[in-house]
């Protein structure tokens, strides 16, 4: 699948300009400049270091679109420059293609990317005692069709991959070498989706999917062999209800089986919705709530299965002022060991309108972790002010 992948996202990157640059090009993107005090910058449960944090951030976007197709490139940068700590510095950068062809009664879609990623202290399977954060690069594909069948019934599916690469690092204290080669995968999954109308403004969905990961190193070169491959069955409502309330709901099963024999399969009941309510013009408020398997770098674990619900507020307060409010909580369980993880964040922001292209900011985020259990981590809680000036164009 693989080959395929690939050999699709050239042709429609290759084929569409001709057919989407008969409409007129376009081009969007915005450059970001950010401050911000970060008081525990290793996510440490004592010990904390603060640091003030320097960033430029942007990307831009060209897309040319007409009857026939579209093509979209992009491209985007972010650069953190730590004021003492500069081991924590990151630069990262992602680069793509999308392409689209339309046909009678559907269309098919193509993309490919790469990016350079630093890894957040506070992501789930990051390293936090390591002397500079881990950089790993995603190389991904993707090919997608939509249908109909007539009436309002309409077919869609997709087929992606996706490589992970992780560097290597040494620890902060001692300088032991950190072998992050054991998490670099390829992800392979395929999806199959078939919805039709209900009523006005709502449709019913059922999708099944299929995926595989294969991981580069096997025992005794890694401690387990995490390969694995699973399928999921959902089904949900998709809806929009006048200009108040529209969003998606999706519930199913997933299960999981895995190549080593001590790692039992699994299989859990998962969930997909987002939810947006727009009581008035001022006011959207988007709940957002899922359930599924996660890849998990935890010693005689094969997997984790993560909850999340989270609620964000955006509120007008005059013409040029905007509020924002977020809040989220995870629960994580991992498989076949005694731990389990809770985390929290939860953001407040203002944004000015200083001009059409111009705006400015502040913003306070708030990040913590609790473990329990023989396996558990030590936990953190992160606390970062921030402020930025904003380009768009």
């Amino acid at each position: 699948m693989k080959k395929l992948c690939f050999a699709a996202a050239a042709a429609a990157c290759f084929l569409a300009p001709g057919l989407a640059l008969a409409g007129e090009p376009g081009v969007s993107g915005q450059i970001q400049v950010a401050a911000s005090g970060n008081d525990n910058i290793f996510a440490s449960n004592g010990g904390e270091v603060s640091d003030t944090v320097y960033e430029l951030s942007g990307g831009v976007t060209l897309k040319g679109e007409s009857e026939a197709g579209f093509i979209k490139a992009f491209g985007t940068f972010d650069l953190e420059h730590y004021n003492d700590v500069d081991d924590e510095n990151a630069e990262d950068f992602s680069l793509g293609l999308k392409a689209g062809t339309n046909f009678a009664g559907g269309k098919l879609t193509a993309g490919a990317s790469h990016a350079l990623n630093t890894e957040a202290r506070t992501d789930r399977m990051a390293r936090r005692d390591t002397r500079e954060r881990t950089e790993f690069t995603v190389d991904s594909a993707d090919v997608g069709f939509s249908v109909g069948l007539g009436g309002s019934v309409r077919l869609s599916g997709s087929a992606d991959i996706s490589a992970f690469d992780y560097e290597d690092g040494v620890t902060r204290i001692g300088g032991f070498a950190v072998d992050q080669d054991r998490r670099d995968r390829t992800v392979t999954s395929q999806s199959l989706r078939l919805d039709w109308s209900m009523q006005d403004g709502v449709r019913m969905f059922v999708a099944v999917g299929h995926g595989d990961t294969d991981y580069d190193l096997r025992p005794p070169a890694s401690p387990h062999n995490r390969d694995s491959s699973g399928v999921s069955v959902t089904a949900g409502l998709s809806f929009e209800i006048d200009s108040t309330l529209s969003g998606e709901i999706g519930a199913g099963w997933s299960g999981r089986s895995f190549d080593q024999a001590g790692f039992d399969d699994a299989s859990t009941f998962v969930v997909d919705a987002d939810l947006t309510w727009t009581p008035d013009k001022e006011t959207t408020v988007t709940f957002a709530a899922s359930r599924s398997f996660e890849e998990t770098t935890v010693l005689g674990s094969p997997i984790y299965v993560a909850t999340v619900v989270g609620v964000t507020l955006n509120r007008s307060l005059t013409e040029r002022l905007d509020l924002s409010l977020s809040l989220s909580h995870e629960w994580d369980d991992h498989e076949q060991v005694d731990r389990e993880d809770t985390a929290t964040t939860f953001d407040i922001g203002l944004t000015a309108g200083l001009t059409e292209h111009v705006a400015a900011g502040v913003n306070y985020s708030y990040a913590s972790e609790d473990s329990d259990g023989l396996f558990a981590s030590p936990g953190y809680d992160v606390g970062v002010v921030s402020g930025f000036l904003k380009l768009t164009f």
